[in-house]
């Protein structure tokens, strides 16, 4: 709220000490006793056009705080619709980078699988030649194994028969 004082520095709201009247009772004050004594009309209507003006100026700061508040209820709004929106676009973009990374991580497994598949078949089918050219068809697997251990390691071929 705005208040302005008067030309000695109290608000118009405020009392100021009264004389005591011979009576007994209070006097009015100095600046609304005119030459009789008694309230002076133009005092009177100048505090209350003192207190209209600044009612007025309080009317009109209550205003531009209404207005300030509605665009700031409004842009609170607009941030809540962004919010909203963001927070629905951002778990569309997770999904879809999660099933990029699946696609990803199951590519390079395929990778990895046809690469040691590319390594493996060639040295199982030369071990399976070997030990036929060997004779070796019938034993008990032993041998055979040792043979594709010594070709998968490349260690030379050892017979312990």
């Amino acid at each position: 709220t705005v208040l302005t004082a008067d030309s000695q520095g109290q608000s118009p709201f405020s009392r100021a000490p009264r004389a005591a009247h011979p009576a007994g009772k209070p006097m009015p004050p100095h600046e609304y006793t005119g030459s009789g004594g008694s309230p002076s009309i133009e005092a009177v209507q100048a505090q209350v056009n003192d207190v209209r003006v600044v009612m007025q100026e309080n009317v009109d700061v209550m205003l531009a705080n209404i207005d300030k508040t509605e665009v700031l209820e409004n842009k609170s709004s607009q941030l809540a619709t962004q919010a909203r929106s963001f927070q629905k676009s951002s778990r569309q973009v997770k999904k879809h980078m999660c099933r990029q990374n699946a696609k990803m991580n199951l590519l390079i497994a395929a990778v990895c699988v046809i690469v040691l598949l590319a390594i493996l078949i060639p040295v199982i089918s030369s071990a399976s030649s070997a030990a036929a050219a060997t004779g070796g068809g019938g034993d008990s697997g032993g041998s055979s194994g040792r043979r594709l251990a010594s070709l998968l390691f490349n260690e030379p071929l050892v017979y312990l028969d």
